[in-house]
């Protein structure tokens, strides 16, 4: 708030006292020569001349309102130059307020961004602090501006010694970080409140912790089908905002990349965390921004359905199991569970395929970033009524090899013998979709059985 203006240098008088009728009152920034306004309205909307000149009592008839700045007065009689030459009285560095030594504070609650106006730190001013005392945040503001452009930074004790990573959760429901049910074809994704509320998001110079609610990526046909997608989130004008970058240049199961350079959604680090590489368009639902690259922080990654602008994520068992969501933070233990519901059939050729010839007996597992294992296991009943071995196995993105270690059933004789192999693979770090199908390889007089009881292949991941 401006205060009005009190005479800094008071000016005595003998028995027979002169008054200044006339002289003129300057007003200059500190250490210098360039004017600097005063005002006479406390909100500093009406200029007053400078220099100001008294009338013929010696008073100022107008009110005289400072800025928060530092100022050299100059009173000279009426007679002087300007800029005065032979001054009665200078008075240098003068301030309204020391705002040098004592920060403008103001109480709130909830986040200032987007409705508080405030002022950035510079030389000789400190900067506006403002105190949620809702949710017992200190925020200092970083970028001068109106009550809509201001740009505040929260305060915390994190962030005085280090950054927090991204504390929310990508998810198909909103407000539940992890489901535990099937999402089938789901046209949002939220990434909802989970280990707090911040997110770090670069501004050119540094990592700003960033107070956020559950944001809602809407998705739009422009997300193609059977296509991969890194997920962000950006300031838009002090606003955290999600969106897809560019589509991953190859989104193949086993094939994953995200590609280089212009146009890409290739990643790198700033003080740690992923941001965009290079300068991407982010896209949520109709809307769409240009972000300039690291400005935007790398949350995670999609996979859109076979129908363009879908996602799905499996808990139940079935058929063409998959997870179509994935967290670089706050990762969770994930599974999927796969089979074929035929209650029995038979098999009889010594050749590993897919179970019962279907290569939709898998699940699809997805990354965004090759940093954990995975692991997997196959199980499925056998009987055989003569001396015959029949195999189970896991094919990595394979429905003809095996990966990891088979499992078979040896049986002689005959009289109904029986077992459920277990096979088992353990797969070392892997970028984007990668396929995981149950195999089979049969023999003459085998029986093979079908059902979540007797023919289940399960994948466990984090993300």
């Amino acid at each position: 708030m401006a205060r009005p203006f009190t005479n800094p240098n008071p000016q005595y008088f003998s028995s027979t006292p002169e008054v200044l009728s006339g002289a003129q009152l300057f007003f200059y920034a500190a250490g210098g020569s360039t004017k600097l306004d005063t005002y006479s309205d406390e909100a500093r909307t009406v200029a007053n001349a400078n220099p100001i000149v008294l009338n013929s009592a010696g008073y100022s008839t107008l009110p005289i309102f400072l800025q928060d700045q530092a100022y050299k007065i100059v009173l000279a009689p009426s007679t002087d130059s300007d800029p005065p030459s032979a001054p009665i009285w200078t008075f240098d560095d003068f301030k309204a307020t020391d705002f040098s030594i004592s920060p403008i504070w103001t109480p709130g609650s909830g986040s200032p961004n987007g409705s508080v106006a405030g002022t950035q730190g510079s030389a000789g001013v400190l900067p506006t602090v403002y105190w949620d005392y809702t949710n017992s945040i200190l925020y200092i503001c970083t970028t001068t501006g109106t009550t809509t452009t201001a740009v505040w930074t929260a305060v915390t004790a994190q962030n005085q010694t280090s950054v927090p990573p991204p504390q929310g959760y990508l998810t198909l429901t909103s407000g539940t970080p992890f489901i535990t049910g099937n999402v089938v074809s789901g046209t949002s994704v939220y990434y909802a409140l989970d280990q707090g509320n911040l997110i770090p998001i670069y501004n050119g110079a540094s990592l700003v912790p960033t107070e956020f609610t559950e944001l809602n990526l809407v998705l739009h046909t422009s997300h193609a089908l059977n296509t991969i997608y890194d997920v962000f989130v950006f300031s838009d004008s002090g606003v955290p905002t999600i969106v897809t970058g560019p589509a991953w240049t190859t989104s193949t199961a086993g094939s994953g990349a995200r590609g280089s350079g212009a146009a890409t959604t290739e990643l790198s680090r700033v003080k740690g965390l992923y941001t965009n590489a290079v300068q991407i368009t982010g896209r949520n639902g109709t809307d769409t921004f240009t972000i300039n690259a690291n400005l935007a922080t790398y949350v995670g990654t999609i996979f859109i359905d076979g129908t363009a602008g879908q996602i799905t994520c499996h808990r139940s068992y079935g058929q063409s199991r998959k997870w179509g969501v994935w967290n670089a933070y706050n990762r969770r233990p994930l599974y999927l569970k796969a089979g074929d519901a035929t209650a029995s059939y038979s098999y009889t050729t010594a050749t590993f395929r897919a179970v019962n010839g279907e290569s939709a007996n898998k699940i699809s597992v997805l990354t965004g970033l090759a940093e954990e294992m995975f692991k997997f296991d196959f199980r499925q009943r056998i009987s055989t009524e003569t001396t015959r071995t029949g195999f189970v196995g896991i094919g990595w993105n394979s429905t003809t090899a095996v990966s990891g270690v088979s499992a078979d059933i040896r049986a002689g004789g005959g009289g109904g013998n029986g077992a459920t192999p277990v096979a088992r693979h353990i797969q070392p770090p892997a970028l984007g979709v990668n396929d995981v199908t149950a195999l089979e390889q049969g023999d003459t007089g085998l029986t093979q059985f079908g059902g979540e009881d007797d023919c289940l292949l399960v994948g466990e991941w984090r993300g």
